[in-house]
């Protein structure tokens, strides 16, 4: 194997990739990769895709996500918090898995979602809990909650912030207590150079050397192809409503993607001639040696509903709730042929509800109704 690609994007990354799951496969397979990642921003609504589509292959999919990371709290909106900086996060096994997906289901709540899905350290720290080891972190490029710790963005011009050093330890330290010194990644990205790329690279490098953290030479891909680096343009501007020279002259927050057609996924001799270093490509291999195969698939598990303590079954309930209801909709002077046929169709209606194992969610459903016309 070559190297495995860290971060990549695909069509599910809210319009910030154009390429599909079987575009990643293809590619993968003509530079002799056999293992990738997919970190869509903010979801994993790719994972299945990905897992199905990899096995049919031969390859192995990893699943992981750009998350969106908030400065405080994601339940304080308003104010500095509706900046976000961003994580990548792969899961090793399946409880990684599940915490991956614990925080996306946080982070589309009400209570955290302001703009975009997002979650702080601290809340990311708590699903974790006691249960780390589970989840590879990659830090992540310019703007990303490690990156920016290092460098800072003014008017358009990236520069290093004063504290660089001190503040760049803290924060490995942070995330190698959080997720383990051994999951953790400083992402080395050379595809592009000038306005804080070369910085950037330079001290992280620097950061790996004191700390003994772990340098990996990632792609940022958003399409498979250069060829497809036009199209992802078009897409942007259709996500930000603008034309191509709108953006081209003032949508400075999307200028790299102007400036460089290298956002696709490279194979490990690009990576070397753009300045990566073959420890930093045997590093992505290394640092997901313990990735487990991911088994996602299985029937729905619907929740248990709760039911009143003279049943003994929830079938029991649903019946006794369609026999009020049966007796509120029809009137005594009603056709009684009529309702003989319909109470006969509830009949095989409930049989069938209950052999699909359907029971408990028509019960949640009816608990939900009831709620909105209570509350009004």
């Amino acid at each position: 194997m070559s190297y495995i690609p860290l971060h990549c994007h695909s069509q599910n990354s809210k319009l910030d990739g154009v390429c599909t799951i079987k575009d990643m496969i293809k590619r993968c397979k003509e530079i002799n990769v056999n293992k990738f990642a997919l970190t869509d921003h903010g979801n994993g609504w790719g994972w299945t895709e990905l897992l199905a589509e990899t096995k049919k292959n031969d390859m192995i999919g990893l699943c992981g996500i750009e998350f969106y990371i908030s400065g405080q709290l994601s339940t304080i909106f308003g104010g500095d918090n509706r900046k976000h900086t961003h994580l990548i996060m792969i899961a090793k096994n399946t409880l990684g898995y599940k915490q991956l997906v614990q925080m996306i289901s946080k982070s589309n709540g009400l209570k955290n979602f302001y703009y975009n899905n997002r979650l702080s350290l601290e809340e990311i720290a708590g699903i974790i809990g006691p249960n780390k080891g589970n989840i590879i972190a990659i830090t992540g490029h310019m703007g990303s909650v490690f990156g920016n710790v290092i460098i800072e963005e003014k008017d358009d011009v990236w520069s290093l912030r004063k504290d660089w050093k001190k503040d760049g330890l803290s924060m490995i330290e942070y995330l190698h207590n959080l997720f383990g010194q051994e999951n953790v990644g400083i992402e080395i990205q050379t595809y592009h150079h000038g306005n804080g790329f070369d910085e950037l690279v330079l001290y992280n490098r620097e950061l790996c050397q004191i700390t003994g953290a772990i340098p990996v030479a990632t792609p940022d891909s958003h399409y498979a192809w250069r060829h497809q680096a036009e199209l992802q343009r078009i897409l942007l501007c259709i996500d930000k409503k603008k034309t191509l020279e709108e953006v081209k002259t003032k949508g400075a927050d999307l200028s790299i993607f102007f400036e460089t057609d290298k956002l696709y996924i490279p194979s490990r001799e690009e990576l070397l001639e753009w300045g990566n270093t073959d420890e930093e490509l045997d590093n992505t291999i290394k640092i997901t040696e313990n990735c487990e195969p991911l088994d996602i698939f299985c029937s729905p598990k619907i929740p248990v509903a709760k039911i009143p303590k003279q049943f003994n079954k929830s079938i029991e309930y649903l019946s006794e709730l369609c026999k009020q209801g049966f007796k509120e909709r029809f009137s005594r002077d009603a056709d009684l042929e009529f309702v003989k046929q319909v109470g006969e169709r509830v009949k095989y209606e409930l049989k069938d509800i209950d052999e699909c194992g359907l029971t408990d969610y028509f019960l949640l459903i009816y608990k939900i109704k009831q709620w909105c016309n209570e509350q009004g």
